[in-house]
């Protein structure tokens, strides 16, 4: 998440960054560098959950996943449902690498929902039948698997945990992109709108409850 958008210790779930290094001989600079993104925390209680449904609840969250595609919540407790948009729908600026078994792979702001998905105990999931793009096809195998961390902050209607995180894997097929406009720093380092065949996107992603976050510009 960006710097100063939220407090760990408010949420009780941080982002982190690992690095690793490729070495070469003794004394000589890392050849290769290989980073990930991932999501930590302590996941909201049995007993909060339980008053969240009991309430009926509906609550909303903003985010980012690690390609910085921004990203939006709609939670609702009360029948244990989710909603989810990643970049609007449709993708940004994206960018394809193809791995040494031939696959697609998938960089940049990859766009696509989530309606209906599923709310159990303190996690929440949707599988390929759940999601759909505005500028392509969702293929079978895609998913969004996730848990609600810290406390329940808010209040009334409106409560929930402090921080929804979890993973995105989702495969898709664009044949006739359309654009998504991002920031001018997104579109210094990332290509427009492609057509791809069975990419793929694997992505963590954070994303805070909207009465806590510093920043929601």
């Amino acid at each position: 998440m960006y710097s100063g958008e939220y407090d760990p210790a408010q949420i009780q779930a941080a982002h982190f960054n690992l690095a690793t290094y490729v070495r070469g001989e003794k004394g000589v600079r890392p050849t290769q560098q290989q980073e990930g993104w991932g999501v930590i925390g302590y996941t909201t209680s049995t007993a909060d959950m339980s008053a969240l449904r009991a309430s009926n609840a509906v609550a909303t969250y903003s985010g980012i996943d690690s390609e910085y595609t921004p990203m939006n919540l709609t939670i609702r407790f009360g029948n244990g449902t989710w909603d989810g948009s990643w970049n609007g729908g449709a993708d940004g600026y994206v960018s394809t690498q193809t791995t040494a078994s031939g696959s697609t792979m998938l960089k940049g702001n990859v766009g696509f929902n989530v309606t209906n998905g599923t709310i159990t105990g303190s996690t929440f999931s949707a599988t390929a039948g759940n999601i759909s793009a505005t500028d392509g096809t969702i293929l079978a195998g895609s998913a969004v698997q996730g848990a609600f961390f810290g406390p329940v902050v808010g209040s009334g209607a409106t409560a929930g945990p402090a921080a929804a995180g979890g993973v995105v894997d989702i495969r898709k097929t664009v044949t006739a992109p359309t654009q998504v406009q991002q920031p001018a720093a997104v579109r210094a380092v990332a290509e427009g709108p492609k057509t791809y065949t069975n990419g793929r996107y694997v992505a963590p992603f954070l994303a805070i409850h909207n009465s806590i976050r510093r920043n929601n510009d």
